[in-house]
């Protein structure tokens, strides 16, 4: 026996478990299990269920011994179980504060409650109210703990201090574990009371304000910006802005706009007419609302109070000035020196004043208080008031205004001014001074100096009046020049080679410089001074130099002739070269001074205009040619020689080139053309052609001669025209070049400058096809009666590749059967036709038809098949038909031993024997036998007899016919019968029954074979067999069958 104590419980016990062996246990013994298995007889005094499907919950599990754990049970093994697996503590809240805006809708969420349970998830935590909370201003989630109202908040929910002295709604809730363990809580939700818009400076989160202060100036203007404000809501309501209150003036108007976080306010002027005197303030109102005033739950309207005060506008001020202007800029007949009083108006400057507020000031007018006190008669009389002003402050000197620095030096005026809005004042003195005439300046263009002094130049060949430079060459670009600030006159002293123009400056060459001692040789420079004096006798002198430059000889140079300079080219009267020459001074060439030299005494100059053009006195060959040529100009202080090479490239002689590869036909005749089309005798002719590169002087080739591979001997065949277009001089047909073999040539070619070349070509020789044979048909099936003796079997047609003609006596028949058929010309064909009755035959009928052109070379052929079918025959007949039976049939039909003996004369099979098989109808001793139909057939099985269609054997004067069915007894024809049967079901090999499908019985009908042989072969055949009713027929609408007596009846139709 096993004691089980509790101290050997597994703590992971859990679901249900299995006890082996026996428990027993005391009246004082209990315990509690989940499930126990085994034989509940041998428990006694043991509470055997306990619930262990649940999940632990003791926290402590996993540090039980190291905490030195006691469950603290003393009771049964389920409150043991309880204290180590199931423990279980109430849930607590962890939040209990919140807090919603006045004014939130109903079912708006007002935030989650968080808790917290040692055992349990928050899954197995369920919410309430509790039982106490009446106000149902509030509901939680039951799963979630979710808060939200159930009404609009109000500030009036705010009811309880929640403990930081602020008021609150106290909702009272409860959270609950799985285990049913509860914990209730108050939960403090304040509703934040809804406040007015507010006014704020700068921004919407600027300073809050209470009243506003702005100010204008009597000079402000409609539109002005007066103040600029903002205006916010807390709650983030919306704001609306009440019309701007103001007096009866309404000198003012209110904008807003939205910004971020609030509105914009900016009020402006709504007018200019602002008057200090008259009106210094103005006072306004503007209100501001959020979307809840004037509800049930009170005001939210703020008003902000607004002053605007009006400032006097100060006068304009000036302070004393001083101005400054030349004597020159009075009247004189230079405007610089004595002279009537005719100068233009002149501005002398402008005046400044201040205006605190930046008005505009005008000018109404200047006084004199010291002036000249003359009598502007003369320059020396100068004038006693010669200035004004303008409006706008500028000092003009009037117009015909006599100055003079040395009389009268200073003038002074007083001015009056004023703004817009105060009267005219005045103050300040303006002084306007007259200073001296200054020196006149004196400048030159020059680039360069020369011991400090400017440096011009001058082209040792210059003449009389010709320009000084003052570019290096001294011939080309801008001219020197003197220039002054004033108007002045130019004087020149110096060297009699110079001059320079008294108006205007410019330096000239005096005396001719060509011919002197002043040359670039002698390193020469010419000297000189100019004066500048202006009216007032002032004046400015300034030294300058010019430096005597070179006159350069001509430059020859060779432009060769880039068409010539080759062995095609370079031959008399052509230009190989052409000698031009530049002169930089653009002196005319001296042409009784050209030399030219040649070392190879082969070439010439001709003149051409300014040029020369050197030419071949004689073909020149490929090589180098030197030349010399030099000149003078007219002036002729120099020479100008250069040298030139050019070298003669030699012309190329050409290659030979073809339009193609050559052939030409086997059978080709003098005169023929040589093809590029593989067949030898159709399409583009064949063509010799010759390349030049480079093509010097467009060489081209001129003629073509044929020769032999030797390049000496004439050829045999092959000629071409002097473009190069190949044909034959002499027959190819019957030579001993055929297809396959081919003509080897050489070609020698000339141009238009004597050059000649050679190559070689090819011309192959291509087949002369047979012609073509075309049998319609080229292969049937024909019955015996169509292929009798004489029978059109078929038609030949010819074509001819090379459209020879054809040679219709070369046409004949080859092959096993070539001898049954004969041919005979019709025009361009030939018909075939069957020279014998030809028979039938399981083999077909072959034969080849074969022809030549007129040239003979190749054959033609084409074979021709032949199918020959027999015929069968269907007759009725009335001889005998009224007693024929199956006993006499035979004999009435005229064979009455039935071995084709002693045939009865004029009978129907005497008739037959005799040649009347296929005839229509014809006449017996006994009565008429007629054709019904006809058919060609290889095989009497099947639907052959069925073909027949409906056979119609009334008549006779109600006595209706018998039938005959015959055809010819040969291999040619299958399912010959050797015996005839009275029914279906037997067995017998080659034995038949003839089966009637008409519309009163569809039934065997009884019927003989008979064989027998003709007098003559007829249609091919020489013995025919004969199927033959017996009895007469009176029915007009039947079908007949051959069925083996084996086999079964066919389908009725009728």
């Amino acid at each position: 026996m096993a004691l089980l104590h509790s101290r050997q419980l597994n703590p992971r016990l859990t679901g249900s478990f299995t006890l082996s062996g026996s428990l027993v246990g005391d009246g004082t013994t209990t315990g509690s299990f989940g499930k126990v298995l085994g034989d509940g007889s041998q428990l006694s005094g043991i509470t055997t269920t306990f619930d262990g499907n649940r999940r632990i919950l003791n926290t402590k599990l996993p540090t039980m011994f190291s905490s030195s754990f006691v469950p603290g049970t003393t009771g049964s093994i389920g409150d043991f179980l309880d204290a180590v697996f199931y423990p279980n503590t109430a849930p607590n809240f962890s939040s209990s504060l919140f807090t919603i805006e006045e004014f939130v809708d109903a079912d708006s969420t007002v935030g989650t409650v968080t808790t917290t349970d040692a055992e349990h998830t928050a899954g197995e935590l369920t919410f309430a109210t509790q039982s106490g909370y009446s106000d149902n201003f509030f509901t939680i989630h039951s799963g979630s703990g979710l808060i939200k109202t159930n009404t609009s908040s109000t500030a009036s929910m705010n009811t309880v201090n929640r403990g930081d002295g602020n008021l609150a709604h106290p909702f009272l809730a409860k959270v609950t574990d799985v285990a049913g363990l509860s914990t209730s809580a108050t939960i403090f939700i304040r509703v934040t009371p809804n406040t007015a818009p507010i006014f704020r400076t700068t921004s919407v989160s600027g300073a809050q304000i209470t009243a506003q202060t702005g100010s204008v100036n009597e000079n402000t203007t409609n539109g002005s910006t007066v103040l600029t404000f903002f205006v916010t809501d807390t709650e983030s309501d919306t704001i609306s802005i009440a019309p701007l209150s103001q007096s009866a003036h309404n000198h003012f108007s209110l904008s807003t706009s939205n910004v971020s976080g609030g509105k914009q306010l900016v009020l402006t002027t709504a007018t200019s007419s602002f008057d200090f005197d008259n009106k210094s303030q103005y006072k306004l109102f503007v209100s501001a609302s959020d979307s809840h005033h004037g509800n049930t739950s009170g005001s939210y309207l703020t008003t902000l109070p607004i002053e605007v005060n009006v400032t006097a506008n100060q006068a304009p001020t000036m302070a004393s000035q001083t101005f400054t202007i030349n004597e020159s800029s009075g009247s004189n007949d230079n405007n610089n020196g004595l002279g009537a009083n005719t100068n233009s108006l002149t501005t002398v400057g402008s005046v400044t004043t201040n205006d605190n507020e930046g008005d505009t000031v005008t000018f109404t007018g200047i006084t004199l208080t010291s002036g000249s006190g003359g009598s502007n008669a003369n320059q020396s009389n100068p004038s006693n008031d010669p200035f004004q002003i303008t409006s706008a402050g500028v000092i003009q000197l009037k117009a015909g205004q006599f100055l003079n620095s040395d009389i009268f030096s200073s003038y002074k005026y007083s001015a009056t001014y004023k703004d817009n809005f105060n009267a005219a004042s005045s103050s300040g003195t303006l002084t306007i001074n007259i200073s001296d005439d200054p020196a006149p300046t004196l400048t030159a263009n020059n680039n360069d100096t020369k011991d400090g002094q400017p440096l011009f130049y001058v082209i040792e060949s210059r003449t009389n009046g010709a320009d000084v430079k003052i570019g290096t060459n001294g011939r080309t670009g801008t001219q020197a020049d003197f220039n002054s600030d004033e108007t002045v006159r130019f004087t020149f002293t110096g060297s009699e080679h110079l001059a320079v123009v008294y108006n205007n400056g410019k330096v000239n060459v005096g005396t001719d410089i060509s011919g002197s001692n002043f040359t670039f040789d002698n390193n020469s420079f010419l000297t000189g001074s100019v004066t500048a004096s202006n009216a007032f006798g002032t004046s400015t002198s300034l030294p300058f130099q010019v430096k005597v430059t070179e006159n350069t000889g001509p430059v020859p140079s060779f432009s060769n002739t880039a068409a010539n300079i080759n062995t095609n080219g370079a031959r008399p009267s052509n230009t190989i070269t052409t000698i031009s020459f530049s002169d930089a001074e653009g002196n005319d060439l001296q042409h009784d001074t050209f030399v030219f030299t040649d070392p190879s005494g082969q070439l010439t100059t001709v003149k051409s205009g300014q040029t020369y053009l050197v030419q071949p006195t004689q073909n020149l060959s490929g090589s180098n040619y030197a030349m010399t040529a030099s000149i003078k100009d007219v002036r002729g202080f120099r020479t100008g020689s250069a040298t030139h090479d050019v070298t003669i490239t030699t012309s190329p002689l050409g290659t030979l080139t073809t339009n193609g590869t050559f052939y030409l036909i086997e059978s080709a005749v003098s005169g023929a053309l040589v093809r590029t089309n593989s067949n030898g005798f159709s399409g583009t002719q064949g063509d010799l052609g010759v390349t030049y590169s480079p093509q010097h002087n467009s060489a081209a080739v001129q003629s073509f001669s044929i020769f032999e591979s030797n390049n000496s001997t004439a050829h045999q065949f092959l000629t071409a025209s002097s473009a190069g277009a190949l044909s034959i001089k002499s027959n190819i047909s019957q030579s001993a070049f055929t297809s396959g073999t081919s003509l080897t040539g050489s070609a020698v070619f000339s141009d238009q400058f004597g050059n000649t070349g050679s190559g070689s070509f090819t011309v192959n020789i291509r087949t002369n096809n047979a012609p073509s044979i075309t049998l319609s048909p080229s292969s049937q099936t024909l019955s015996t009666e169509q292929v009798t003796s004489g029978s059109f079997i078929c038609s030949a047609s010819f074509s001819d590749t090379e459209s020879d003609s054809i040679n219709y006596n070369s046409f004949t028949f080859t092959g096993t059967h070539a001898s049954l058929f004969s041919s005979e010309r019709v025009g361009d064909a030939v018909l075939v036709t069957a020279n014998t009755d030809i028979s039938a035959s399981k083999a077909n009928y072959t034969f080849t038809a074969n022809v030549k052109d007129e040239h003979g070379f190749n054959t033609g052929q084409a074979t021709h098949t032949l199918t020959v079918t027999p015929m069968v025959y269907f007759y009725k007949q009335t001889q005998g038909v009224q007693t024929m039976s199956s006993a006499n049939a035979i004999a009435v039909l005229g064979d009455s031993g039935g071995d084709d003996v002693g045939v009865t004369t004029n009978s129907p099979i005497d008739n037959f024997k005799s040649g009347s098989i296929g005839s229509g109808s014809f006449a017996t001793s006994g009565g008429q036998t007629t054709l019904v139909a006809s058919q060609s057939a290889a095989d009497l099985g099947g639907n052959t007899l069925r073909n027949f269609g409906s056979i119609n054997l009334s008549g006779n004067s109600g006595n209706g016919h018998s039938w005959m069915i015959l055809f010819p007894s040969s291999s040619a024809i299958g399912g010959k019968p050797h015996s005839m049967a009275t029914s279906l079901g037997g067995s017998t090999a080659n034995e038949y029954v003839i089966y009637n499908d008409n519309s009163i019985a569809d039934a065997v009908e009884t019927a003989g074979i008979h064989y027998f042989s003709v007098n003559s072969p007829i249609r091919g055949v020489s013995r025919f067999g004969m199927l033959h009713g017996v009895g007469a027929n009176t029915e007009t609408n039947q079908f007949y069958h051959l069925v083996p007596s084996s086999g079964s009846a066919p389908s009725s139709e009728l």
